[in-house]
């Protein structure tokens, strides 16, 4: 049996599914920014908007588009 696991980047898998999973990732808000989190996320950026924003982080799961 194949099969493919689609999750959005907040899920976590075991490293022995690895291969057989595609991440969407989730886009979050700080202070009129958008963040996508993927790999090309700057972290330090994120957690300095964070600290500096007097608005909490926004997000929402991905469209179905995206998927």
């Amino acid at each position: 049996m194949s099969y493919t696991i689609i999750m959005d980047s907040a899920g976590e898998v075991n490293s022995r599914l690895t291969g057989k999973v595609i991440s969407v990732p989730i886009i979050v808000s700080v202070g009129g920014k958008e963040y996508v989190d993927d790999k090309t996320m700057d972290i330090d950026a994120f957690r300095k908007a964070v600290r500096k924003s007097k608005e909490p982080p926004r997000s929402s799961c991905p469209s179905p588009d995206a998927y």
